[in-house]
C-alpha cells in the first residue's frame, strides 16, 4: 500500500491585489483603467489630427520648419511682431481689404 501524503490547504495569498482591495474593487479598476485608454487615445488621435491636417499650414511649418506670412500673424501675432517688425493687425487687415477687393471683382453685385 501507498504512503499517505497529507496535503495542506493552500493559504490565501495576501500579495495579490484582489486578496488585498476585493474582487468587486479590482473588477471596477479594470473598467475604469479600459475607459481612461479609450478616453486617452481619444486624445491623441484629436491631437494629431489638429496639429496636422486640422490647421492648415501646420504640418507644413513642422516638416519644413517655415510658415507662411498670414499663418504667422494668425496663430502667433507676437512672434510674427518681432520677427517683421510690423504690427499682425495691420496685415490682416490688408489682407481682409485685398481678399474683399479679389471678390468683389470676381462676383459683382447685380
Amino acid at each position: 500500500m501507498a504512503p499517505y501524503v497529507r496535503v495542506r490547504p493552500a493559504k490565501k495569498d495576501r500579495s495579490t491585489s484582489i486578496g488585498v482591495f476585493g474582487s468587486t474593487l479590482v473588477a471596477i479598476s479594470y473598467v475604469l483603467h479600459d475607459i481612461s485608454a479609450i478616453v486617452m487615445l481619444g486624445g491623441i488621435f484629436i491631437h494629431i489630427y489638429l496639429s496636422t491636417i486640422g490647421e492648415p499650414g501646420t504640418f507644413q511649418a513642422m516638416t519644413r520648419g517655415a510658415v507662411s506670412e498670414p499663418w504667422a500673424w494668425t496663430f502667433h501675432p507676437a512672434w510674427y511682431r518681432e520677427v517683421t517688425g510690423r504690427d499682425p493687425r495691420d496685415a490682416y487687415e490688408k489682407a481682409r481689404e485685398e481678399t474683399e477687393r479679389a471678390a468683389k471683382q470676381n462676383y459683382p453685385q447685380s
